[in-house]
């Protein structure tokens, strides 16, 4: 019976259905030997050390963050409805764009690094923050899942990461310093995109490169990103501001039993981007009748369900987790964790609903909103951190996030209709 339904899938289905297994696969795989590098990693730096490469790790994801200039989005949602005799003029156009933000952002890390933060290890930040300069090899990723073939990307990435985490548990045997690692997380990523040119070889032959560009084209793609841009540099400060602020105002310890419990977290919180990732092409293919589609509806309830899933199995799961992979030295992590749990419910709802958002173009209406989430959650981490310590900043980041997430959209007259559709979708069952 479970096999004749599944032949009776419509293609559509069928091939959803392979995007997000591969993607399961990929996070589990992840998340598995991702728990063993932890526990590995966090046992052998100890909470100071630890945190210093997360600090590091955070920074450069922050910096690779704003480089991106919200192309990401700009340039897979083109891909989805470019016609093919535009498309080398267009991948030539993006590739050059990427390039040059790459160069700008470096320069401008340089300047930050040295004159706005006292940090001890910038040399190390100035290293890994080189491969800003491969972020053109992205547009094979988006130019992939604008065809719906994620999965493809999914395994290049396993076998990236399995080396990458290889290579750590051996510097790890040999008892290296704390710079392998970061050389470490470059290999990965070199193999990323040897990956990635390896999956689009036969195209490659017949691209032809040029320093050449549309200028018209150039401006519709950073006009069409800027917004997003804006709306992503108030969501990567707000995301790391607590990370920042820990390392500003307490000790290295503090900020290694954080980032210990965030960085699970983030293990954790896979599920809403992977359905979010696998139906982008559709929800921009559904934009014209987004408040009210039943497939969009369908998928807010989905992420949200299975998030609940998620969050319950990891607080009942929380205390064991934290002692096996950190030991006693990590004992503030839990409760930590505890607090930061939450953001997996959260991030579930606003997963879908920002590629909704991007895709009826509202991004912009998204830049005021995270102005005041940055600033609620420094005002809330400021005093939060001086009372409390570092439960105070996990605290603080809760708070803000659902005041941003939750709350905040009912003040927008353009973001409310999509607020609401949102909120309906998750909490009314329909038949």
């Amino acid at each position: 019976m479970i096999f004749r339904k599944l032949n009776n899938l419509s293609d559509y289905k069928t091939l959803i259905i392979k995007e997000v297994s591969f993607q399961l696969v990929e996070k589990t795989i992840r998340i598995l030997v991702g728990l063993i590098v932890i526990k590995s990693l966090s046992y052998y730096l100890g909470p100071a050390n630890y945190g210093i490469l997360n600090f590091i790790e955070s920074y450069y994801l922050m910096l690779y963050g704003l480089a991106m200039f919200g192309l990401d989005i700009v340039l897979t949602k083109n891909l989805v409805i470019l016609k093919n005799d535009n498309f080398y003029d267009f991948i030539n156009t993006s590739l050059l764009i990427l390039f040059v933000l790459s160069l700008i952002f470096y320069l401008i890390n340089i300047l930050v690094l040295f004159n706005f933060i006292d940090f001890g290890y910038e040399n190390l930040i100035l290293m890994i923050s080189l491969l800003l300069f491969l972020n053109p090899f992205l547009v094979i990723e988006y130019l992939l899942t604008s065809k719906n073939k994620l999965r493809y990307i999914s395994v290049v990435k396993i076998i990236a990461y399995l080396i990458s985490s290889s290579l750590k548990l051996y510097a790890i045997y040999l008892k290296l310093e704390l710079e392998t690692f970061i050389f470490i997380m470059m290999i990965e990523n070199f193999l990323l995109y040897i990956g990635y040119i390896y999956l689009v070889r036969n195209q490659i032959k017949t691209f032809k490169f040029s320093l050449t560009y549309n200028f018209k084209l150039v401006i519709k793609i950073l006009k069409e990103g800027f917004p997003i841009f804006l709306y992503g540099l108030g969501a990567i400060i707000y995301s790391r501001i607590d990370i920042f602020m820990i390392q500003r105002y307490l000790t290295d310890t503090d900020l290694g039993n954080y980032t210990a419990s965030f960085k699970l977290i983030a293990f954790l919180m896979f599920l809403p981007g992977i359905l979010s990732t696998s139906f982008f092409p559709k929800i921009v293919s559904e934009s014209n009748f987004s408040l009210n589609s039943d497939y969009i509806k369908k998928m807010y309830r989905y992420t949200f369900i299975f998030s609940i899933i998620i969050f319950i199995t990891c607080f009942i799961l929380g205390p064991f987790m934290i002692n096996t992979l950190f030991g006693e030295e990590f004992k503030t992590s839990l409760m930590i964790y505890n607090i930061l749990i939450f953001i997996i419910i959260i991030s579930s709802i606003s997963a879908v609903y920002g590629k909704v958002i991007y895709s009826v173009n509202l991004q912009n209406r998204l830049l005021l909103r995270s102005i005041i989430g940055i600033m609620l959650n420094i005002v809330c981490n400021y005093f939060f951190i001086k009372a409390y310590g570092v439960i105070g900043s996990a605290s603080a980041t809760i708070i803000s996030l659902i005041f941003i997430e939750l709350i905040y959209d009912f003040f927008d007259s353009e973001l409310r209709p999509y607020h609401k559709f949102k909120l309906k979708s998750i909490i009314y069952y329909e038949k």
